[in-house]
């Protein structure tokens, strides 16, 4: 007989073709994308090479690395023979590896943001305070004219 008390009680642990039921559809894009983009690079293909390997137009894979449109099941067979891959790579992407160019420019972009937000702070400060008032702008009146003063 069955201990089901033990049973619930041992975590459950996805398995890898569950994980891609959790990614996003924006994520599995731009998964897509990007090992499409990256195994036609590998192979020294360009965007028309590999369109005529696969039997699309360029715009197609320009539009499949740009995550804007996904490959239908049809093309997936002749992309995965074209690039030379196994084709259950796309049922269970893996993950984009992290960029040191990419990590760079967003440590970098960080940085100039906060020192130029120091910088204006500064000059918020530094700027001298106006012992007058400054004059008010003209004020409509009821008949739609300006009041003079």
């Amino acid at each position: 007989m069955l201990d089901w008390g033990a049973r619930r009680s041992a975590p459950i642990v996805p398995t890898l073709p569950t994980l891609s039921a959790v990614l996003s559809e924006e994520e599995r894009k731009a998964r897509l994308a990007y090992w499409i983009r990256d195994m036609r690079f590998q192979r020294r293909l360009t965007p028309p090479g590999l369109a005529d390997l696969v039997g699309v137009s360029r715009s197609t894979v320009n539009k499949w690395e740009a995550g804007d449109q996904v490959p239908s099941m049809i093309w997936l067979g002749p992309l995965a023979t074209a690039l030379r891959v196994d084709p259950r790579l796309f049922a269970d992407l893996p993950p984009i590896p992290p960029s040191a160019a990419a990590e760079y420019l967003v440590r970098e972009a960080g940085e100039s943001g906060i020192e130029e937000g120091i910088r204006r702070g500064q000059e918020r400060r530094a700027r001298p305070v106006p012992d007058t008032p400054a004059p008010s702008p003209a004020q409509p009146t009821r008949d739609g004219a300006e009041a003079r003063e």
